[in-house]
């Protein structure tokens, strides 16, 4: 049950973080980082996923380049969003190779 919360979740600030940005809407990328929290907030606890939580400093940084609009920095934008998406990946394939 906890881990259907989990990834659940997960998938869903993704999602939602996607559109945050193809939309360029800040309000979106808030509520991704809110549902992005359990899993970082899980693995912020384990020894070798230490600094998880750190992940919300991308999220802030998304929604701040999209609240000031400026196209030019919608790369950066983007840019964060990559170790927003592999931390899971990374996270799975642990699992998946014990």
């Amino acid at each position: 049950m906890i881990s259907i919360i989990f990834w659940g979740s997960t998938v869903l600030s993704l999602i939602t973080a996607l559109l945050a940005i193809i939309l360029g809407k800040r309000r979106y990328m808030i509520v991704s980082a809110i549902l992005y929290y359990p899993i970082a907030w899980y693995m912020n606890a384990t020894p070798r996923y230490e600094g998880a939580l750190l992940l919300y400093v991308l999220h802030v940084l998304i929604a701040y380049v999209l609240y000031i609009k400026k196209r030019e920095l919608i790369w950066v934008a983007w840019l964060s969003l990559v170790p927003l998406i592999l931390f899971p990946l990374w996270i799975a394939l642990s699992v998946l190779n014990q």
